[in-house]
């Protein structure tokens, strides 16, 4: 028998060669029902209700059940009337991932179900402004050329969908005062009496994301309790004791909808009795993104494209706003959203990130070995008593577990506070402010141990300049080659249909260290029957220790950045907002090391992170691990920096600044627009920025050169 052809999978499989050409045949196929099918679409066009399956083993598979009411009316959109409609609709999800949609390019089934995501959230937008567009009436054929801008600018608003599409603040808040209404003041008191938490720690109206006043908080969390809407959660000190089960709620509010059911942000003003650490960061975050919170710009031409697509379904005879959906105008429509579509990351101060750095390093040198010994001896002892680490280490003394370093650190507890802290019978709640008081001087060995993850993240994510969800996806004892000098990954933004290319990197002496410390918690959690087989690199301990790691890793990959964060009290800005570090800010830190070394720590630091003697071979490096954007947006905010400080490098950069903004007092104009405006400089060609090295390569200055038009 011959051997089968195999083709190269994602996570490192095959799959039968015989499987792919399948796929390619089934993206291309032509007929006149071509659009009535989808590889995805496991049931028949007509159905009523249709099954999707895209990717079972990662939960992307869903059901869409047609048969909702359109507009106020009570006719349903299955309704022979509605039929054009309906058939329009489905043929504009089918056509999302057809060849005539895509150019002929291959999508993997992944990139399909966003894709596919974005229109039938399209399709929701249209269903809950229904009789505003007047779909019962006149179907597609009556939306206007204003409609659809005001579509796309209500959709670009915010990058939750849940907030833009489905606008969930506002609906839960009407829903829940409709509600509520059936609460009087006398049933409220009484319960208030017998369960006084419905009435306490009501938060702030900046921390709620409805729009109740605090005594309609306290009416809907009485309404929410009488009715049964409430579920425990003891067992969880990272959250609430009681929480609202909100499916029932989001299935009334959007029963009129494809994928409203989907599940939606909670509020906290509904949650009751915080557990010790409910709020995950200490202080509210600096903003990552300029854009105040819209969607950015390569996600919105994203939906902008799958709304222009339903024009293609013209040539089919169905009823669509064809000129309307022609007539709209990209970039210009993206151009006018006032503030602009967000498409920029804030830069963080050089200082915070080489701070953050610093502490990541001194404290996974000094304590990361002790603490993986500390809790592999707890995690065993555990096992062999039958309980989880949690309930073992309750009322008994951890000193024999834990090294001395770890003692003078102040560690007497599994965590800063007892699983039962403010449950009946247990000790009470620290508060906000004092648990995390508790974490820098009495902090447990699990926050530790947060802190430790967090540590090693920044160092990895920091000198390998990986996007985050390449680190996330690292699997313990396999992400460095033979000789352990290249870390071994799966790249995010390659390959096809999905099967991501194996790349290798160079990596620093100190991540491989850090890495194999990890490994060595996995190895000894495997050792004692805790843990199967190696999982992700990244998965920390669980706070109760019930499980041995968490198995939500993308979530906590960034809470462990956060909790360091609050440990070593990275530094806030003058709105009293804490940078809690993302990884796609240390992507910026290879080139951030390199202009401005002489300001922090010298080139002594690059040398010894990445290992080369000669400064332009360090140059060079950083060129080719660091994005040509992320590069340029390094020197125009390094350019940005001498341009306020009047260095004289930056004398004739400053000349051109003066034209344009017609001022030299460059203090009171927005970072982000004189940023901007030298990048601009610098993609035309203008402005160069670049160093100069000197010595024989042993030293360098930055140079920032002006280009006359003229000479380009």
């Amino acid at each position: 028998m011959d051997k089968a052809i195999l083709w190269p999978t994602a996570k490192g499989g095959q799959l039968p060669a015989a499987d792919f050409l399948a796929d390619i045949k089934m993206l291309s196929e032509c007929s006149a029902d071509r659009y009535r099918t989808a590889r995805w679409l496991a049931t028949d066009f007509e159905n009523p209700v249709w099954s999707l399956q895209f990717d079972r083993a990662k939960g992307k598979c869903f059901e869409i059940d047609w048969r909702v009411r359109l507009g106020l009316g009570p006719t349903l959109l299955t309704d022979n009337r509605h039929r054009p409609l309906l058939t329009t609709l489905r043929t504009w999800l089918t056509f999302q991932t057809h060849t005539d949609a895509t150019n002929y390019a291959l999508r993997c089934l992944r990139t399909e179900y966003e894709i596919v995501i974005r229109a039938t959230l399209w399709i929701d937008y249209l269903l809950i402004h229904a009789e505003q567009l007047q779909l019962p009436a006149h179907g597609l054929g009556a939306i206007t050329h204003d409609q659809l801008i005001e579509a796309i600018y209500m959709v670009a608003s915010n990058s939750r969908r849940s907030i833009s599409v489905y606008q969930w603040p506002s609906r839960l808040t009407s829903y829940l005062r409709e509600h509520t209404s059936s609460v009087n003041s006398d049933e409220a008191r009484a319960m208030t009496r017998e369960y006084p938490f419905l009435a306490r720690d009501v938060p702030p109206s900046q921390e709620c994301l409805t729009e109740l006043s605090q005594e309609e908080i306290v009416l809907a969390r009485c309404w929410l309790w009488r009715e049964g809407y409430y579920v425990s959660l003891r067992n969880d000190p990272t959250s609430y004791q009681w929480s609202p089960f909100l499916r029932p709620l989001v299935e009334a509010i959007y029963m009129n909808t494809l994928r409203g059911y989907v599940a939606k942000p909670s509020a906290p003003e509904l949650c009751l009795t915080p557990g010790h650490r409910a709020a995950s960061r200490e202080y509210p975050a600096v903003p990552i993104k300029h854009s105040g919170g819209r969607m950015n710009e390569r996600v919105l031409r994203g939906y902008i494209t799958s709304l222009r697509s339903l024009a293609h379904l013209h040539v089919m005879g169905q009823e669509v706003p064809f000129t309307a959906l022609q007539s709209i105008d990209v970039k210009g429509t993206i151009q006018a959203l006032d503030p602009p579509v967000g498409q920029r990351f804030r830069s963080v101060p050089a200082s915070v990130v080489f701070k953050a750095v610093r502490h990541a390093i001194e404290y996974a040198l000094e304590f990361g070995e002790d603490l993986v010994e500390a809790y592999l001896l707890l995690a065993e002892s555990a096992r062999s008593a039958g309980g989880s680490i949690s309930v073992f280490c309750h009322n008994r003394s951890l000193k024999g577990y834990l090294s001395t370093r770890l003692r003078r650190l102040g560690v007497r507890a599994w965590t800063c506070e007892p699983s039962n802290a403010g449950v009946i019978g247990g000790p009470a709640l620290s508060g906000h402010s004092g648990y995390y008081r508790l974490l820098r001087s009495k902090p447990g060995l699990w926050e530790l141990l947060r802190v430790l993850y967090g540590a090693i993240e920044i160092v990895a994510g920091s000198t390998m300049a990986r996007r985050s969800g390449e680190l996330v996806d690292l699997v313990a004892g396999s992400c460095l080659n033979a000789s352990e000098d290249q870390l071994l990954f799966r790249n995010r933004k390659s390959g096809v249909l999905g099967y991501r290319e194996l790349e290798e990197r160079p990596i620093p002496p100190i991540v491989v260290r850090l890495i194999k410390m990890l490994d060595s918690l996995q190895n000894g959690l495997i050792r004692i029957g805790a843990l199967q087989s190696k999982t992700a690199l990244f998965a920390p301990p669980t706070a109760c220790g019930n499980a041995p790691l968490c198995e939500i890793v993308s979530e906590a990959f960034d809470d462990s950045v956060d909790i360091f964060c609050d440990y070593f009290e990275l530094p806030l800005n003058m709105k009293g907002e804490r940078y809690y570090l993302r990884q796609h800010q240390f992507r910026r830190f290879f080139a951030m090391m390199f202009f401005w070394s002489n300001q922090f720590g010298g080139l002594d630091t690059l040398r010894w992170f990445l290992g080369h003697s000669d400064i332009a071979h360090i140059y060079h490096y950083i060129t080719e691990v660091t994005p040509g954007t992320v590069l340029r947006g390094v020197a125009a905010e390094w350019a940005l920096s001498a341009v306020k400080d009047h260095d004289n490098v930056a004398e004739r950069l400053s000349d051109l600044i003066e034209e344009r903004f017609h001022t030299r007092k460059f203090q009171i104009l927005k970072d982000e627009e004189l940023q901007e405006y030298i990048e601009e400089l610098m993609l035309s060609g203008v402005v160069v920025i670049e160093p100069e090295f000197l010595d024989d390569s042993r030293s360098y200055r930055i140079l920032i050169r002006i280009i006359p038009r003229s000479a380009q």
